[in-house]
């Protein structure tokens, strides 16, 4: 049925296409949520950041500088950052998707009522690679 059997012998590829498939869904899966009041001020503040001073902060950030801001249009990019708050629905094992997946579960039961058979299929060799904890 196969031709090659290179990536069902290789170790380190279903880790790999985990690693793609993680990031894909962070990409996808992030959504911004403003804490501000008024979206559109929110909006305006966006566009009138300094990219300049944005990227010094993230090249600080990214060589383990301190990011105390230097002036104001630094201490203004701090300000409009932390008004965004992001949302991981879609990321697997986040605390976003497990709280989702808890209200889903809830909301299920008192649709459908408590259950009453349990089926739960797991992996028996615990030491096969294509079982991942997460």
């Amino acid at each position: 049925l196969y031709g090659s059997r290179t990536f069902q012998e290789d170790e380190t590829f279903l880790y790999l296409v985990f690693s793609l498939v993680q990031i894909q869904k962070v990409c996808y899966g992030v959504r911004p949520i403003v804490t501000e009041e008024s979206f559109d001020k929110f909006a305006t503040d966006l566009e009138s950041l300094d990219m300049t001073a944005v990227n010094e902060l993230i090249r600080r950030f990214e060589i383990g500088a301190e990011t105390h801001p230097k002036n104001e249009k630094e201490e203004f990019a701090i300000q409009v950052a932390n008004k965004i708050h992001t949302s991981r629905g879609l990321v697997i094992g986040s605390n976003h998707e497990k709280n989702r997946q808890k209200v889903e579960l809830f909301s299920a039961t008192q649709w459908l009522g408590t259950p009453t058979w349990f089926l739960t299929i797991t992996f028996s060799d615990l030491n096969n690679p294509i079982t991942l904890s997460y």
